[in-house]
């Protein structure tokens, strides 16, 4: 009876898991453009490349670069990176 139960609780957690992280794929951010952009700029300013999500994101913007909206949002997030760096406070090592 112990075992049965363990197996269930055990099974529930990873089918509980396993939706937790959604996987938006390359062809529906290079459809998506302002998604695309939200989430690249969500993973740039986290410092955090490792989620597929951002992978994905990552890859949908080097490939749509050319087209016009995603090349000013590209920008746009380079200048808010820049200014956010410029803020950040710079430790005192004395």
């Amino acid at each position: 009876m112990k075992l049965k139960t363990l197996t269930f609780i055990v099974l529930a957690s990873v089918a509980a898991l396993t939706g937790c992280e959604d996987k938006t794929s390359v062809d529906w951010y290079m459809a998506h453009h302002d998604d695309m952009l939200a989430k690249y700029r969500e993973c740039i300013f986290n410092h955090n490349f490792v989620p597929t999500d951002c992978q994905n994101a990552r890859s949908a913007l080097h490939r749509e670069k050319a087209k016009p909206d995603v090349a000013e949002g590209y920008k746009q997030i380079l200048k808010d990176l820049d200014k956010a760096r410029v803020q950040e406070p710079i430790a005192d090592l004395n």
